[in-house]
């Protein structure tokens, strides 16, 4: 189990409550995962800032591509009109 700094080997407790919550074997949704610490508010927490964190870094990537992109055009364009 990887994610936000986990573990190369998780702890004993984390898979028996990753395979009771999980309807399929095989995977393991954020649904579950909340459904098991939805008593516990300062784990449920830490959950929902992680994946706000994703969100935010997902979006600066994307932004950060965009970037790089108009850069590029830009400098296209810079070379088509000296050619001209």
């Amino acid at each position: 189990m990887y994610g936000f700094g986990d573990d190369e080997k998780p702890a004993h407790d984390s898979l028996e409550a990753a395979k009771l919550t999980s309807p399929t074997p095989k995977r393991l949704r954020v649904e579950d995962i909340k459904r098991v610490y939805r008593h516990d508010k300062k784990k449920l927490d830490r959950i929902e800032e992680l994946l706000w964190m994703r969100k935010e870094i997902e979006r600066a990537r994307r932004v950060d591509d965009f970037k790089e992109f108009v850069e590029e055009e830009k400098e296209k364009e810079r070379e088509q009109r000296r050619r001209a």
